[in-house]
């Protein structure tokens, strides 16, 4: 059972069957927009990258472990945030139909 199961069966268990919610949805209700597999794929870029990038620092550049480590991470967060801008001049860019079928 997920969130939204639990989410669901809990409220349903404390309304009255006349007012069961016929039609409730977390993703709706929570506001849930955002595709989860994207956050997913987002995370495992910084997850997977960041010590590879690290260890190479260290091992070409000679830098120390807690320098590597921020320059890896400060390298993965500018890539993502270019990765964002051009996801949001995609966005802005093509009709609202398109950006929504590029998006999903």
């Amino acid at each position: 059972m997920d969130i939204s199961q639990t989410i669901e069966h809990i409220a349903r268990r404390h309304s009255p069957h006349s007012q069961a919610l016929s039609s409730f949805t977390p993703k709706e209700t929570l506001g849930w927009h955002r595709n989860h597999f994207n956050r997913l794929v987002h995370f495992l870029y910084g997850f997977c990258f960041t010590p590879a990038i690290a260890a190479h620092v260290m091992h070409v550049y000679r830098h120390s472990s807690k320098t590597a480590f921020y320059l890896a991470l400060t390298a993965i967060m500018v890539t993502s945030l270019c990765y964002e801008w051009f996801e949001w001049l995609v966005a802005i860019m093509l009709s609202a139909k398109d950006a929504e079928a590029y998006n999903d």
